[in-house]
């Protein structure tokens, strides 16, 4: 029993890695408000996914475009 953590110090260890996972998260969260130009906590999480998903649905379709035009430009060269 000698190399036996009590449990008072295994649940202080927890809960120091727990507040840094969440520390973590919530730094994750605040750079992709950041990166989609919106304030923190302007919009809630879900919004956020939402407003991603519907930016990258835009670029896709952008992209889809643009390479259709370059397709059709040179098509009679």
């Amino acid at each position: 029993m000698e190399g036996q953590v009590p449990p008072e110090v295994r649940l202080m260890m927890a809960e120091a890695a727990l507040a840094g996972e969440r520390a973590a998260e919530q730094r994750l969260w605040r750079e992709l408000y950041d990166m989609m130009g919106v304030p923190p906590m302007q919009e809630s999480n879900a919004e956020l996914i939402f407003g991603i998903r519907m930016t990258l649905d835009r670029l896709r379709n952008r992209i889809a475009e643009l390479e259709g035009t370059a397709t059709d430009g040179t098509a009679g060269a």
